[in-house]
């Protein structure tokens, strides 16, 4: 088990020789083991100034706690978001969810593991990704926060649990806004547990410590 790690990492460098990272932004060469090109990288719609609740972006002269989460606090610790949906990120999570470029999940994926690994003393006991309706999920063929979630697992070690929430209600397919309401199949029986998604789903989610 111990070697496990190495000849993970050996199969990576090869498949890194056989095939080039390539930026998914500009075709540039990737770099730092991402498909992006360190200008692309510095051009991402980062999020800074967030609510240290919800982390929804706050005006530059703003800080802490956001309005909406003072009258109503979200039902988690707190959240993660790295990014605003704004080009050409969006196009990413476009290509993604909708256009079956699972490619863009690695990157996604390494992106939202950086972040996680920013809050050390925040590091959830598992991943759980938002699920799909059973229909939407045979419609499409894949979910896309689980093939988010796969790379942050593999990368930080932490245990991927897919079947801890159902989808009750299919609705139609969203590009923006909150996600559908999702409920654990165990209530409360993962208290660090850490939710991916490809948009912001703090407002709907219950019981989970950490929201992507």
């Amino acid at each position: 088990m111990r070697k496990l790690p190495q000849v993970n990492q050996w199969l990576k460098s090869v498949q890194q020789a056989v095939y080039p990272l390539r930026c998914l932004l500009c075709d540039a060469p990737g770099e730092g083991g991402r498909d992006l090109c360190p200008a692309c990288l510095a051009e991402l719609p980062y999020n800074p100034i967030a609510c240290q609740l919800c982390a929804l972006p706050l005006a530059a002269h703003e800080e802490g706690i956001c309005g909406g989460c003072l009258k109503r606090r979200p039902p988690l610790d707190a959240a993660v978001i790295p990014f605003r949906y704004a080009p050409p990120l969006d196009h990413l999570l476009l290509g993604l969810k909708f256009n079956h470029q699972l490619v863009n999940a690695r990157l996604l994926g390494g992106l939202m593991a950086d972040a996680i690994e920013a809050r050390p003393d925040e590091r959830p006991d598992c991943i759980l990704p938002v699920p799909l309706h059973n229909g939407r999920l045979r419609e499409r063929g894949y979910n896309q926060a689980l093939e988010l979630a796969r790379p942050v697992s593999g990368r930080l070690g932490i245990p991927l649990e897919n079947r801890l929430a159902v989808r009750l209600k299919a609705t139609a397919a969203q590009s923006t806004g909150l996600n559908e309401a999702t409920v654990p199949t165990q209530p409360g029986s993962r208290a660090g547990a850490i939710s991916t998604d490809d948009r912001n789903a703090s407002g709907r989610l219950r019981n989970w410590k950490m929201a992507i």
